[in-house]
C-alpha cells in the first residue's frame, strides 16, 4: 500500500470510526465515504476492539486515523489513550496527523510516534502554532497541504515549531481554494530546507486562479 501523502508509509490504519467532525471544505475522505457508504465513518465516535489486535513489524511505518481526525473534540480520552497504548506496546512507527493539536498536551505520546499537524497556512490558526510549540515530543512534523495563501511570516512560525520534516502541496481535488503563487510556495520551500529541515514535495504547480 503507499500512501496518498508520505513515500514512506507502508501501512494505515483506523482504529476508532465515527463521523470526523473537523468539517474541511476539501476533505476526500468525507467525499470517498459518501460515495461507497463506508458504515464505519458516520455516527458516533467508536473504537474498534479488533483493530487492537492487529500486529506491525519494526520495519512498518503506519499512518494513523487516515479516514478521520483521532484528535478531535468529540473523540473520548479513553479511546485515544487505547490507541496510544496499544502503539506503545508495537515495535513499528506510527504517524498521528490531526488539525486539532492541543489535544495532544492532553496525552504522553509514545516515544514511536511522529507527533503530525495539518496546518495549511499561518492565517487563523494561530492555536495549531502554540499547541506544537508547547509540545515537548522529540519528532513533530507539519503537513502544509493543502496550502493556502499565507504570510511572510509563515516560515519563521514553522521553525519555532522545530518539525523533523515538513510537505507541502497543493489541493488536488478542485475545491477553489486560495492558493499562493507558485514563487511563494518554492521560496517557503527553499527557506525550509536551507534551515536543514526535509521537505516532502506534494503536488507543487501553478496556482488555480
Amino acid at each position: 500500500m503507499t500512501s496518498r501523502m508520505f513515500p514512506f508509509i507502508n501501512k494505515t490504519w483506523n482504529p476508532v470510526g465515527g463521523k470526523c467532525q473537523i468539517k474541511c471544505s476539501y476533505c476526500w475522505a468525507r467525499k470517498l465515504i459518501k460515495t461507497y457508504n463506508m458504515q464505519k465513518y458516520v455516527g458516533e465516535a467508536r473504537l474498534f476492539p479488533q483493530e487492537l489486535r492487529k500486529t506491525f513489524s519494526e520495519n512498518d511505518v503506519v499512518f494513523v486515523s487516515d479516514m478521520r481526525d483521532l484528535f478531535e473534540p468529540n473523540v473520548p480520552t479513553n479511546m485515544i489513550q487505547a490507541v496510544l497504548d496499544f502503539i506503545q506496546k508495537s515495535p513499528a512507527t506510527f504517524l498521528l496527523l490531526t488539525k486539532n493539536p492541543r489535544r495532544y498536551l492532553e496525552f504522553k505520546l509514545p516515544a514511536n510516534c511522529i507527533a503530525g499537524a495539518t496546518i495549511e497556512t499561518d492565517v487563523g490558526l494561530d492555536d495549531r502554532f502554540i499547541s506544537m510549540r508547547l509540545m515537548h515530543h522529540p519528532r513533530k512534523m507539519i503537513a502544509i497541504e493543502p496550502i493556502m495563501e499565507f504570510t511572510p511570516d509563515f516560515q519563521q512560525k514553522l521553525f519555532g515549531i522545530f518539525p523533523e520534516f515538513v510537505a507541502v502541496g497543493y489541493d488536488n481535488y478542485n475545491n477553489h481554494l486560495d492558493e499562493p503563487e507558485l514563487e511563494d510556495t518554492e521560496a517557503l520551500i527553499h527557506g525550509l530546507e536551507n534551515r536543514g529541515i526535509k521537505v516532502y514535495r506534494k503536488t507543487v504547480r501553478e496556482a488555480n486562479r
